[in-house]
């Protein structure tokens, strides 16, 4: 998208309020613009040629106007670019209705526009306008990215509250209590927290919903927004939504005949989460079946024991949840100073026991070394299956590559 310099030039303003506020005596005066960009120029020239020939309510107003409020939000003079915004929010209610998703790209700006000059009060009254229009377009898939982007808005301000901040929506949302208490400006932060989360999720849960109503399990996007809830609901500890996500994933997998490889890894974190979240690091008696099926199907299907091996029981073990990147993964390159090699075992509950290094390089430092043992003693892993049966305590060797 082209950029242009930006030039305060005393008559524009007034001028391109006009246009957007005063259509039918704005373009009086477009000699003023003459010593203006020649963008703002020719966006001028086209809206009142376009008004001329085809009236103040066209709907081929609605494309120049939204460049107009382009053009200012890019030159951040952010109460024209609301005001243009407004105008065409009206062109698009005449022309498309009043609840057209044609309008959410239009307040989705109008937010940034807001926040951008310090309005957070602003920014949030047109938020919840957003939302009243999605939930009145619930069955339309244009929906699924602005919910995402909510749902995201919301952990981020989740974020910047754990780390001490105190952001505006906190009382704007009333997060502390229910509106209708009175009191939102002080309360349990406990309960802020969990009013963030949950309304996040909800975003999520109604994106999903949304798929599945219109496209069913066939829809690209599903997995990625899947797998999204999951490390999600890992991170803050909701069991049964992210085991519930996981077990979409692998309907989807089987509804769309991914390969058998794909079919299995999604059976594998759901075991894998069986056994993360077993109550009192128990063994979860879920988790070893569905690991010890995932193995049998493979066999019965006649897949190469090589390849079983691989998976069931790889050169670096894996690290669980296996959604996310595995920390004991490395490898030599020209920026390597050193490894360790290091020995110990993984229980059926996929607990690390009797670590122990067995050599290293003289650029491995004792500080490195105590570092992979803590790394290795604080990991959740998930257990080797041999000859089809999970193993009560198995033997792994690694060589981790250091880097400064």
């Amino acid at each position: 998208m082209a950029s242009f310099e930006v030039r305060r030039l005393p008559k524009v303003p007034a001028l391109a309020l006009m246009l957007v506020a005063a259509p039918s005596t704005a373009f009086s005066q477009l000699d003023s613009l003459q010593h203006a960009d020649e963008v703002l120029v020719s966006l001028a020239e086209t809206i009142e040629e376009t008004r001329e020939q085809n009236g103040v309510h066209s709907p081929e107003l609605i494309g120049p106007t939204k460049a107009l409020a382009l053009y200012y939000e890019e030159h951040e003079d952010h109460a024209l670019a609301i005001a243009a915004i407004e105008q065409v929010r009206q062109l698009i209610r005449v022309n498309y209705g009043l609840y057209s998703l044609e309008e959410a790209p239009l307040l989705q700006q109008w937010i940034h526009a807001e926040r951008a000059r310090g309005n957070d009060a602003g920014a949030w009254d047109v938020e919840q306008r957003l939302l009243k229009l999605v939930r009145r377009n619930a069955n339309d898939l244009r929906t699924v990215p602005i919910l995402r982007e909510l749902a995201q808005r919301r952990l981020d301000i989740l974020a910047r509250y754990i780390r001490g901040e105190f952001p505006p929506e906190i009382v704007l949302g009333c997060y502390y209590s229910a509106p209708e208490a009175g009191d939102c400006r002080a309360g349990s932060r406990g309960r802020v927290k969990d009013a963030l989360l949950r309304e996040a999720i909800s975003y999520y849960s109604q994106a999903i919903n949304t798929i599945l109503r219109t496209e069913g399990l066939t829809n690209d996007e599903l997995p990625d927004l899947l797998m999204e809830v999951a490390r999600i609901s890992y991170e803050h500890g909701r069991p049964s939504i992210g085991r519930k996500s996981l077990r979409f994933l692998l309907s989807y997998s089987v509804e769309n005949r991914a390969p058998r490889s794909m079919q299995t890894d999604a059976l594998l974190q759901i075991a894998d989460w069986d056994l993360l979240f077993a109550p009192d690091h128990t063994i979860a008696k879920s988790a070893i079946a569905l690991y010890e099926h995932a193995y049998a199907e493979l066999a019965r299907v006649g897949t190469e024991r090589r390849a079983i091996e691989r998976l069931f029981s790889p050169d670096v073990p894996v690290v669980l949840p296996a959604f996310l990147p595995n920390p004991l993964v490395s490898k030599e390159t020209r920026e390597s100073t050193g490894f360790i090699d290091v020995e110990f075992d993984i229980t059926r509950g996929g607990e690390s026991e009797d670590i122990e290094v067995l050599d290293t390089t003289t650029g491995a430092s004792d500080a490195a070394k105590e570092r992979l043992v803590d790394l290795i003693d604080d990991s959740r892993f998930r257990p080797i299956v041999t000859n089809g049966h999970v193993e009560d305590a198995a033997r792994v060797a690694l060589r981790y590559y250091l880097r400064d």
